[in-house]
This record gives structure tokens, C-alpha cells and sequence, in this order.
């Protein structure tokens, strides 16, 4: 079976707003891209004329995240020019 031309997109988008919302209620979330399709398939009893794009786990963190060091926006945006 053929990926339609936009599921993949359509997934990414779908999957950023789970976890978006996700994390609104208080649930931690990991995007998983690197997977052996065939073993989720049948660990999860999807059929063979399906194509798994991505996974998404989701549950309640242990811990709060520490917010990384991030650069200034000056030194990382163009406006206008490359």
C-alpha cells in the first residue's frame, strides 16, 4: 500500500499537537522515529497493508526538566538576509 503523498506530514502534525496537549495536562511524551516496523506490527497487531510512520509514548514524568542554556535569538534569526 502507498503512503497517500501527505501522511507523513499529517502524522508529524498530529503527533506535535498530542504532545502538545499532553504536556498541558501534566503527561511527558517521546517521539520515536528509529523502530523495526515489522516487530511493532506484530507486537501491536497492525495489519501488514498499514504503514507505522512514527511512535509516541506517553506517561507521567518523575521529574521536572531543567530549561537548557539557549543562545540569543540575534545570534541564531536573519532578517532579511542570509
Amino acid at each position: 500500500m502507498h503512503a497517500c503523498r501527505w501522511s507523513t506530514v499529517d502524522t508529524t502534525i498530529t503527533s506535535e499537537n498530542m504532545v502538545i496537549a499532553a504536556w498541558a495536562l501534566g503527561v511527558g511524551s517521546c517521539w520515536v522515529g528509529d523502530f523495526q516496523e515489522e516487530m511493532v506490527k506484530r507486537l501491536l497487531k497492525i495489519p501488514d497493508d498499514w504503514i507505522v510512520i512514527s511512535l509516541v509514548t506517553f506517561g507521567y514524568p518523575a521529574e521536572e526538566p531543567v530549561g537548557a542554556w539557549k543562545r540569543p535569538l540575534g545570534e541564531i534569526v536573519n532578517y532579511n538576509k542570509f
